[in-house]
């Protein structure tokens, strides 16, 4: 008999342009879960694609925060990026005030 696989939900959130996609894409593939061919036809087919807007998946993000069992934060750590994140009104404090009961940052 084989070992039962445990499952976890993670979510991946943090500040726009904080290299959300590429990290995460990176740590998949990195890790063999998604062959090179595939890496490319994904690419060609980004480009050609416009980015969503950030009010489009905000209901989704939220929902899926409070579904997932983890949340991995992705930080911008440049100079001033991380000033203006953790800001009064930055969007890395918003996550990180969220109340999650596991947290990656």
């Amino acid at each position: 008999m084989g070992e039962e696989k445990i499952y976890i939900r993670i979510v991946v959130i943090g500040h726009v342009d904080s290299l959300k996609s590429t990290t995460t894409s990176h740590l998949i593939y990195k890790l063999g879960g998604i062959d090179k061919c595939v890496i490319e036809r994904f690419e060609k087919e980004a480009a050609k694609i416009n980015k969503r807007s950030f009010r489009d998946f905000i209901k989704n993000m939220i929902t899926g925060i409070f579904l997932a069992d983890c949340v991995v934060i992705i930080i911008n750590s440049t100079t001033d990026s991380f000033e203006v994140g953790i800001s009064k009104d930055g969007q890395t404090r918003e996550h990180a005030l969220l109340g999650f009961k596991q947290m990656i940052c």
